[in-house]
């Protein structure tokens, strides 16, 4: 089983929080796009040929801007090498513009049967700050539209900037369920380096809220989604039933094996719990596009990771979801028993705070724990990994 990830690296604009690889242009060659990424699907037909795809996932960027022709001809490529059907994910992420959300009849034709639409904001005031290029009554219309055309639907939100006070982010938060959409991904804004809004901040130009006012908004987001029906299963994510949980993330989250396609997309193989290959694609669109003319894929870098490297992923990825960490696959990692390590020390303490669980071999973040997930994440790879020479 495998799941499928495919990168547009343009945008029309860039937003001052994005460090994602993206870059700013109005016009595109489709039909060369098209060959690229049929050529480089066909290097990793080894790896595909007879897999069941899980998901596919068009990300960027903002691959809303790709034509339906392009997004339908990677999918038959994907389906002649491995096998989709019906219960095959296939999102794709869009912009709410108006000319965007004129496209989404025909994607939905040709196979995408999931839609992630970047809103980001339900106030003007705040789309602006973020640097977006539509407004609230174009975001409202591309939902609309949307659940029309796509049995699944999901929005993305920014929330806890400064100035953004705890009432209206309420209010918005009410508004945002009375969409009715069957998944939401509501992150902070974080200031990532290389963005517009990392120079600001190291400028002194760009105020951010501080950590307790943000843990309050957290925890009014979980608490009124709650209320409602909605299942947190990721720190960010949440669905409005089991089987609307999106299944290509879990496949990062779980640590299971994904191919990327395009410039600067990762790939992830699991051969065995301790063979774990990834792959780089180069992240120049135009040095990219040569070398998949020239060499058939875009590889930049190939590696095979170590154990601590693969324990320190597994162990970060698979806490962010409410279903945990497996100790047995962990302890086997590793190497060693859990009398070996002073794992046994550190999760009795973790648990005595109340930010762990552990109930059939599976350890999960409480409600606390999952706003601590870095510090109690990195407390049990320290734990692990302090004592075992097998990890050097």
């Amino acid at each position: 089983m495998l799941s499928v990830y495919i990168h547009w690296p343009f945008c029309l604009s860039k937003c001052p929080y994005c460090d994602f690889n993206s870059h700013v242009a109005s016009s595109f060659n489709y039909s060369s796009w098209q060959e690229s990424y049929k050529k480089e699907l066909r290097w990793f037909a080894n790896l595909l040929k007879g897999q069941y795809i899980r998901s596919i996932f068009f990300g960027g960027g903002t691959p809303s801007l790709m034509s339906a022709k392009l997004v339908e001809a990677v999918i038959n490529e994907i389906a002649k090498i491995g096998i989709v059907d019906q219960k095959t994910e296939i999102s794709l992420e869009a912009n709410p513009t108006s000319v965007e959300a004129k496209k989404f009849k025909d994607l939905s034709l040709c196979g995408i049967n999931r839609i992630s639409i970047g809103v980001q904001s339900l106030r003007n005031e705040r789309l602006g700050f973020l640097g977006r290029q539509h407004t609230v009554d174009e975001a409202l219309y591309a939902v609309n539209v949307a659940k029309k055309e796509f049995k699944n639907c999901s929005m993305d939100i920014i929330y806890a900037c400064k100035g953004q006070s705890i009432s209206d982010w309420k209010h918005e938060l009410e508004e945002i369920i009375h969409l009715q959409l069957n998944h939401l991904s509501l992150y902070q804004l974080t200031i990532e380096e290389n963005t517009k809004f990392h120079t600001l901040f190291k400028k002194g130009k760009l105020p951010v809220i501080n950590s307790d006012y943000s843990l309050h908004m957290y925890n009014i987001t979980n608490d009124i989604l709650s209320k409602h029906g909605y299942i947190q299963y990721e720190i960010s994510n949440y669905a409005s039933k089991l089987d609307k949980i999106c299944k290509h993330n879990m496949t990062y989250w779980r640590y299971k094996s994904y191919l990327g396609i395009g410039p600067g997309a990762h790939s992830r193989i699991v051969n065995d719990i301790n063979d774990i290959v990834t792959i780089e694609m180069h992240s120049s669109p135009k040095i990219w596009m040569s070398n998949v003319d020239s060499n058939n894929h875009g590889i930049v870098k190939q590696q095979n990771l170590t154990v601590q490297e693969i324990l320190t992923e597994k162990i970060f990825m698979g806490l962010r979801i409410t279903e945990g960490i497996d100790l047995k696959d962990i302890l086997a990692i590793s190497g060693q028993t859990k009398q070996e390590t002073s794992l046994y020390h550190v999760t009795e303490n973790l648990i005595k705070l109340g930010h762990i669980k552990i109930q059939d071999e599976k350890i999960t973040l409480t409600k606390t724990g999952f706003a601590l997930h870095t510090e109690i994440a990195s407390e049990i790879i320290s734990s692990l990994t302090s004592s075992s020479d097998v990890l050097q």
